[in-house]
């Protein structure tokens, strides 16, 4: 219908007035070439109202104006939005950011947001497929997109639907304004990381919509659902067949990534991760036609993202500035970004879990994770994620939590290969190292990595997450050893026994020096 009245009726309508008024000249013996010019002026206005009656019918009067992105005003945000010569136009600051986005990309059909319905309803309980309709109702009246991929309630683990909340309360609101009902509800489910099936629902949904977009918003693994959602829009076969590297042949549809937390930078990598639920491994789709269009980092989105989440999907964006700048593929201008990457994380770390309201941290957290994810997508992250996989993906650890219980022990097991890097890492956390020994340097980073981990509250050892079973050392060690794409950027050769004695290594309390 939209398609119908903006499109179709502005051009059919005039036309066929114009149609008809020349018929009735010609059996009135007048010529085509008599008509008087000034005909095809009116046939121009009624154009022009044609046009404004649509839209008006429509409701999706374009924004006009200059675009002003999100910013402060005296410690208060002022949301993005066009400004006319009025002032903001009104109703549409809140989505500003988005419909400046969409018609940048000349995108003017059909997009598809994909985000989790536990987002907008919390609690416990089913999924209720009638609550879901209310729910792609409302996205769709607020004139931002004209369809919605709801994934299903249990996408994330355990969490509060970190970020979304800000964007998502307006939605309760416009149900309740409406009277309709809702039920509050979200489940865990059984993986932190999400299923490969969970991208190819989202894919058909996407497929049988017709959408020309596919935006994600949430967290990282929300992110890869939605790039990878895309790539299977363009490419035949399941997630599976395109895990490791450059094995995506095609760009999917265009794609927006709209991160809620600071921790991955998959709004801007060409990374997508998920549990093979064949083999239960974390595996990598790495791929260049993954790359999104356009990344929106709002530090606002991350504000009600809860201390844990906070913590957690921090120490992953520290780590993915740590690890590529200890990478065979750094080079200077990946270093420089990784260590400012890592200064930022490491000083605004603590202030963002302790007070999520800080802006200013939220700031900081949503900028070095941005930067983080920058240089992981040039240098890459090595031997901490090739040995977190197998782990995450039998215990079904949350990422970042399964990358801090061997940090530090992954870390020990390569310092010899590159102890003035490990020294330049910990003069970026804040270190003093001068007029230490190189030795004492290097150290003092694993020191420094340790104790970040227990201001936060995050483990620093596999018993630290409930896992004591050192016998799983050996079946691991094969399946981290087996990660080439990663561990080919190791600055050190690793064998499988190697690699085994680190597992081990990482079974250990570990203490800090201060």
């Amino acid at each position: 219908m939209r398609a119908f009245l903006e499109v179709i009726v502005p051009l059919l309508l005039p036309a066929t007035l114009y149609w008809i008024y020349l018929r009735v000249q010609e059996r009135r013996g007048v010529s085509a070439h008599d008509v008087p010019l000034s005909w095809l002026a009116v046939v121009g206005v009624l154009l022009v109202l044609v046009v404004l009656v649509g839209s008006w019918l429509t409701g999706s009067e374009p924004p006009s104006g200059k675009y002003i992105p999100p910013h402060v005003v005296n410690g208060v945000v002022v949301p993005g939005h066009f400004e006319e010569q009025g002032g903001t136009t009104a109703g549409k600051a809140d989505w500003a950011w988005l419909q400046h986005t969409l018609a940048s990309l000349k995108m003017n059909g059909r997009a598809a947001v994909v985000l989790d319905t536990g987002a907008v309803t919390r609690g416990s309980g089913n999924r209720n497929e009638d609550r879901e309709k209310k729910i792609r109702k409302w996205f769709v009246e607020q004139d931002v997109v004209e369809g919605v991929i709801l994934l299903p309630d249990n996408l994330f683990y355990n969490t509060t639907a970190p970020g979304i909340v800000i964007v998502l309360n307006k939605a309760k609101a416009s149900l309740e304004a409406r009277s309709i009902g809702y039920e509050v509800n979200i489940q865990g489910r059984d993986t932190p990381e999400p299923g490969t099936h969970i991208a190819e629902e989202a894919s058909t949904v996407a497929k049988n919509g017709n959408f020309e977009v596919i935006i994600g918003l949430g967290g990282g693994s929300i992110l890869d659902v939605a790039k990878m959602a895309s790539a299977l829009l363009t490419n035949p076969g399941k997630t599976r067949d395109y895990f490791g590297k450059e094995k995506v042949p095609r760009r999917g549809r265009p794609t927006i990534m709209v991160p809620t937390t600071s921790g991955t930078g998959a709004e801007v990598t060409k990374h997508a991760i998920f549990l093979d639920t064949e083999t239960h491994v974390k595996k990598a789709v790495a791929s260049t036609t993954l790359l999104p269009n356009v990344a929106i980092v709002d530090p606002m989105l991350s504000m009600g993202c809860p201390p844990t989440v906070t913590a957690s999907a921090g120490i992953d964006a520290f780590l993915h500035a740590a690890e590529p700048f200890l990478s065979k593929n750094a080079n200077p201008l990946t270093d420089a970004i990784s260590l400012e990457a890592v200064r930022i994380l490491t000083r605004w770390l603590g202030p963002a879990v302790a007070d999520g309201t800080n802006l200013e941290a939220r700031y900081s957290m949503s900028l070095g994770s941005l930067m983080s994810g920058l240089v992981l997508n040039n240098s890459g992250t090595s031997l901490v994620h090739a040995m977190a996989y197998p782990v995450g993906g039998e215990f079904h650890v949350a990422h970042g939590t399964s990358l801090c219980a061997i940090v530090v022990a992954c870390f020990e097991g390569i310092v010899m290969a590159v102890p003035e890097k490990f020294a330049r890492l910990a003069e970026a956390m804040g270190e003093n190292i001068q007029g230490l020994s190189l030795r004492e340097a290097s150290a003092l980073a694993l020191d420094a990595i340790t104790h970040l981990l227990k201001s936060v509250g995050l483990p620093v050892c596999l018993s630290d997450v409930g896992i004591t079973d050192e016998s799983k050392a050996a079946k691991w060690a094969p399946d981290a050893h087996a990660e080439r794409r990663l561990l080919s950027r190791c600055v050190r050769d690793l064998s499988v026994s190697e690699i085994e004695r680190i597992y081990r290594n990482a079974f250990k309390p570990r203490v800090c020096r201060v």
